[in-house]
């Protein structure tokens, strides 16, 4: 009668096996992208922010949830995001909402993309406003578009 209960415990270990689920982590993946093909970057060091604001707001000031550094080398170049890293906690503080209804979206500090000295001059790299606006949205592939600067305020 022993064996028989510890057998009745045990059978579902076998059923079950011990491997446990994979956790699946939200997560916003961003690919940057140089329409005419592959592009070299003389110096790929600039900061990357992620705005939020709720969608239905169109007149209210965005909250900054993410900054980090990229260094990119080449174009095409993808980055993947954990939401675990955005600053969820200060958006649903400020707008009461969370980030199931929010656009987020993607914008770049000063950047001397070719290295002559010069942040935001002709010859350097930008979001490509003119293709595309860079939103982005959570468990998504999003790309991003990059052009070449044609004329600037060189950093004046």
């Amino acid at each position: 009668m022993r064996n028989f209960y510890a057998f009745l415990l045990l059978c579902p270990l076998f059923f079950v096996g011990c491997e446990k689920p994979p956790v699946h982590t939200d997560e916003i993946a961003i690919t940057f992208s140089y329409p005419p093909g592959d592009y070299e970057i003389a110096n790929g060091s600039v900061a990357l922010y992620l705005y939020a604001l709720p969608e239905f707001l169109a007149d209210a000031p965005a909250l900054r949830v993410f900054e980090g550094e990229l260094a990119l080398k080449q174009l095409p170049y993808s980055l993947e995001i954990p939401l675990e890293e955005l600053n969820e906690k200060e958006y649903r503080r400020r707008f009461f909402e969370s980030f199931d209804d929010a656009l987020i979206y993607v914008a770049l500090g000063q950047w001397d993309s070719d290295n002559n000295g010069t942040a935001h001059c002709r010859g350097d790299l930008m979001i490509d406003y003119n293709r595309a606006f860079p939103d982005v949205e959570v468990n998504r592939p999003n790309t991003v578009y990059l052009t070449t600067l044609s004329n600037g305020d060189c950093g004046q």
